[in-house]
């Protein structure tokens, strides 16, 4: 275990979770559920947080997993008993569900004897007498499953003790932009998007408008590519939904990841109040205990609108694409072979990614302030008609997206070539506005 493993994953370091918002960490630490040990230690069934839906026992065993990773430091396996010895960085009780959490043992089948050291604790898993008849083949799995996790141990120490120093050089998102432009090469439109939906999982808050022409790309297939990375993506069809479920949906699963809203131009007036208020303070209401409570949603938001049939038709109100960070207006898919092409090809995208995508939220960068010449520009822009409103926020987007630049690039602060690569993303975008399809659109 490498000494910046160990620094992340202690048992005082507050909870770094994948997918584990704000809203739920409130809700986890109100329970006495501050640390990632004591999220290991939580049975994942617990009536208490029946709230945070099915995510949450996920979260109790990514945590279990990740404490141990670090803990584990020998292992034993013979036909009667499973020996482990763990580092004592932990408490008994989240060291225990750990080992049992991590080879996939219920203890419902064994005995888990335990020995305490100065600084380790001992593990003895065996075969419970009453299981012998009818639990055999269990605990075959289960001495399968040390005896797999023996041989990862022993190639994870060898290979620290070759490559620490390259180890720690890598970073899962070195190469992930151009791993998104290889996949939709020969599908501009699909880059572009691919790639803006990427850079603002890394900003604290964004509000992208993608609007789509009737022979875009499937929608609904794009979506798909976009969760493959995304850590969490919450998808809302507006129009016809119960706000109060609405609003509990968004906080619980989208704090954290990227929320999609289909046709918020059609919403109910409702819907239509939510949205704006989750676009200008991030601002939403939950039920819990017993009553509807204010919180904050650190979420980014996608709205997608279909292009008006009548071309002076404006899309969506001044006062939403007021709040617009950036648009981007999706042309005819003139070559779907190349689409299909981009959608057949499915690299592998590890939860590597989507921990680090997680991790660069929480990264603190030194913010210079936008050369001037860029501030102007953006000043400068004047919307198409039809998109009245819109250009408010862009000097807010470029800042935003070369934090974002700099966390995926684990930089401590934001240098010369953020702004530079920030700036031609919001051109590019921008340059699609102008371009506008000679019919409207029905599609789904």
């Amino acid at each position: 275990m490498t000494e910046a493993h160990s620094e992340r994953y202690n048992g005082t370091s507050p909870l770094r979770v994948p997918g584990l918002g704000t809203i739920a960490r409130q809700l986890l630490e109100e329970h006495g559920v501050r640390t990632l040990g004591d999220l290991a230690r939580t049975d994942p069934y617990d009536t208490r947080f029946r709230i945070l839906g099915e995510p949450f026992p996920s979260w109790v065993m990514y945590a279990r997993a990740m404490v141990a990773e670090e803990i584990i430091v020998h292992i034993e396996v013979s036909p009667r008993a499973i020996r482990v010895v763990c580092r004592k960085a932990y408490d008994r009780q989240a060291s225990r569900n750990a080992v049992l959490g991590r080879m996939g043992v219920y203890d419902i089948y064994v005995n888990v004897g335990t020995a305490e050291r100065p600084d380790s604790y001992e593990f003895l898993i065996t075969l419970k007498p009453e299981q012998v008849k009818f639990g055999m083949a269990q605990w075959m799995e289960y001495r399968n499953n040390a005896v797999q996790l023996q041989r990862e141990l022993e190639m994870k120490m060898a290979s620290l003790q070759r490559e620490a120093p390259l180890q720690e050089a890598r970073w899962p998102l070195d190469s992930f932009v151009a791993d998104l432009r290889e996949r939709a090469r020969g599908v501009q439109e699909l880059e572009q998007l691919m790639e803006l939906c990427y850079r603002i999982c890394s900003t604290d808050s964004f509000n992208l408008l993608v609007i789509w022409d009737r022979d875009s790309m499937n929608r609904s297939l794009v979506r798909g590519l976009l969760a493959e990375f995304v850590p969490k993506c919450v998808h809302v069809i507006c129009g016809g939904n119960s706000p109060v479920e609405m609003q509990e949906q968004i906080a619980l699963e989208g704090d954290g990841g990227v929320v999609i809203f289909d046709d918020p131009d059609r919403g109910t007036p409702e819907e239509k109040k939510i949205i704006l208020d989750l676009m200008a303070t991030r601002g939403t209401k939950i039920s819990y205990g017993g009553k509807r409570t204010e919180v904050s949603v650190r979420a980014k938001f996608i709205l997608n609108v279909w292009q008006p049939e009548r071309g002076d038709e404006t899309i969506l109100d001044p006062d939403a694409l007021g709040l617009v960070h950036l648009a981007l207006k999706l042309p005819p898919n003139t070559d779907r072979q190349a689409f299909k092409a981009a959608l057949d090809k499915k690299p592998p995208v590890g939860q590597d990614v989507r921990d680090a995508l997680a991790e660069t939220l929480s990264a603190e960068v030194g913010l210079v302030e936008a050369p001037q010449n860029m501030l102007e520009e953006l000043n400068g822009y004047r919307p198409p008609r039809h998109l009245e409103g819109y250009g408010e926020r862009l000097d807010e987007a470029l800042r935003q997206l070369a934090v974002a630049l700099a966390r995926q690039r684990r930089s401590p602060i934001v240098e010369p070539q953020d702004y530079d690569d920030s700036m031609d993303l919001i051109r590019a975008a921008n340059s699609t506005l102008v371009h506008r399809s000679r019919r409207g659109n029905r599609g789904t």
